[in-house]
């Protein structure tokens, strides 16, 4: 009967998969990926940790959690008490210190609230307390400069520049080409993909599940298992991605 780790070793190799792969996926660290599979949990700290990484790694691999975790315990028990008080002793130290700090904080930002109402309140009186301007009698600007010389009204008006057609047609911007990406699982596979060297996917697709990508420049597509996956571009079938771990870059020619 497999192990623990070797359930999860077999699983993940079937997929094509590598440890940090999974770790972008599940923010597993990959050391305690690999000890999970060497069912070395005590390079994990409690056994509450360990819980936890299993129930992560096998939701993500599609492998039912619960018979593992019994497995755990019958076979490795109770974490060490002394384990788990040293981490939940951390835990509070941090917890403390984050409640000092923000104490401390709140603290500061009361008297500078103060501060600033204070200062407000004498910027107030002030400007109540300054004495009235005197009244500036204004004068209208027509009583003192002359009075402007009559233009013709086809002198002010300047000539209109001839537009060129041809000129205006070709600076309006191309449209952008585009082109479609359709890809669909002959089986259960993983499937990394990137549109335009931005990583928009990255999931396990069930069989017959299709998936559809529109890009201006590029395309590219790794998975586990080449074979596992029939690629469309436009409508028309490009055939199998590859053979086992592939990774290949569609364009728009």
């Amino acid at each position: 009967m497999d192990s623990i780790g070797e359930i999860f070793e077999n699983k993940r190799k079937s997929l094509g998969l590598s440890l940090k792969e999974i770790e972008n996926a599940t923010k597993i660290r990959t050391r305690y990926l690999q000890a999970i599979e060497d069912d070395n949990f005590d390079v994990i700290p409690g056994g509450a940790y360990v819980k936890g990484f299993i129930r992560t790694y096998a939701s993500f691999l599609k492998i039912d959690s619960g018979p593992l975790i019994k497995e755990y315990e019958e076979e490795y028990g109770e974490p060490l008490q002394y384990e788990e008080e040293k981490y939940i002793d951390v835990r509070e130290k941090d917890v403390f210190k984050r409640r000092r700090l923000i104490l401390f904080f709140s603290v500061v930002g009361a008297i500078l609230l103060v501060l600033a109402i204070v200062w407000g309140i004498r910027a107030l009186n002030k400007k109540t307390q300054a004495p009235k301007q005197e009244e500036k009698i204004e004068v209208p600007l027509e009583d003192v400069l002359p009075p402007e010389e009559e233009m013709p009204l086809e002198e002010m008006v300047p000539p209109e520049e001839e537009v060129s057609t041809t000129d205006t047609a070709s600076a309006l911007p191309s449209a952008e080409e585009e082109f479609k990406i359709e890809v669909t699982a002959l089986d259960r596979v993983w499937l990394r993909v990137f549109v335009d060297e931005e990583n928009i996917f990255e999931e396990i697709l069930e069989k017959d599940q299709s998936k559809e990508w529109t890009a201006k420049e590029s395309v590219r597509i790794k998975s586990g298992n080449g074979e596992l996956v029939e690629v469309k571009k436009d409508g028309k079938l490009l055939g199998e991605l590859g053979v086992g771990l592939e990774e290949k870059v569609f364009t728009f020619e």
